[in-house]
């Protein structure tokens, strides 16, 4: 089985997992938004994988094999028993999507750019368009700076303002700069409470301390805290860093919004939609780790 055939595979479980609990489930009606989630994310990782290329899958698509099966199993324990679901599981369910969205994504996102050997790279466009709903669907939604909230009562609030500095920007009223300056800003203080978290989990490691984003090793330490000992999802909070990282520096580059030749409202597009995904990935795992410490 290509690596192709995989991923339909599983990500088509997912989606049937989701439509079985909201097809049948009446008892824990509060779940159904964030099974409905689930469901979205998954359908905008089906229509990339429907479209990608196979040797591009196949050059560039193991990790996310491995998060997706994951992923897919994941749902699949934590959904076993509908007629009483255990603590732990609600938890789970309610956290929101567990890493692979934005691995799907910022894939979509790095090779859109790239010629094909044809100069055909015509394929991707379904995708982009699935991701860019997802990521926009998921903006206006007020889960999020709900979730955010739980790791510091001013990132909901903050979210919120950049999302804001977001529409006025594609309106024309404040600059591109200034909103992916926000968008960057947002970056590093979410990052800096990630990194408190990671100290409060593991109080004992020394190697904690002193955390910056740009260093490799103090990613993987952050991710490691932050896995529960498990090595799957140490390598997706891992991965989910490393996206921080590039759109961090994405962000901060001199060349985007600085000038009236640099702003490129498609470009602050695209990075809102990595943004968006982003936060909503990562926020999913540390509220995670935030309920179990409670």
């Amino acid at each position: 089985m290509t690596i192709k055939d995989e991923l339909k595979k599983s990500i088509e479980n997912e989606i049937e997992q989701c439509d079985n609990f909201l097809k049948v489930e009446k008892q824990y009606a509060d779940l159904v938004p964030a099974i409905q989630q689930r469901k979205d994310d998954a359908v905008a990782k089906h229509i990339f994988v429907e479209n990608v290329p196979d040797e591009i899958l196949d050059e560039l698509g193991k990790n996310l094999s491995t998060f997706q099966k994951n992923e897919e199993q994941q749902l699949r324990t934590h959904l076993l028993g509908l007629e009483e679901i255990p603590p732990e599981s609600l938890r789970f369910l309610n956290s929101g999507p567990t890493g692979s969205n934005s691995a799907f994504s910022e894939l979509a996102h790095t090779i859109k750019d790239v010629p094909s050997e044809n100069n055909n790279n015509s394929w991707i466009a379904p995708a982009m368009q699935a991701f860019s709903k997802l990521a926009e669907e998921k903006a206006k939604k007020e889960y999020l700076p709900r979730r955010l909230n739980k790791l510091n009562d001013q990132l909901g609030y903050m979210f919120v303002i950049v999302r804001n500095n977001i529409d006025r920007a594609r309106a024309g009223s404040v600059g591109i700069d200034m909103a992916a300056m926000q968008m960057r800003n947002f970056i590093n203080q979410l990052w800096g409470n990630v990194a408190a978290l990671a100290r409060k989990i593991a109080p004992e490691r020394r190697d904690i301390n002193n955390l910056e984003l740009r260093t490799q090793k103090d990613r993987l330490n952050v991710a490691d805290c932050l896995s529960t000992s498990n090595e799957i999802n140490k390598q997706k909070i891992a991965h989910l860093l490393e996206i921080m990282y590039s759109l961090q520096k994405d962000l901060s580059d001199t060349k985007f919004g600085k000038n009236l030749l640099n702003q490129d409202l498609d470009k602050l597009n695209s990075m809102v939609e990595r943004w968006i995904i982003l936060v909503d990935d990562i926020i999913a795992y540390v509220n995670l780790n935030i309920e179990a410490l409670e």
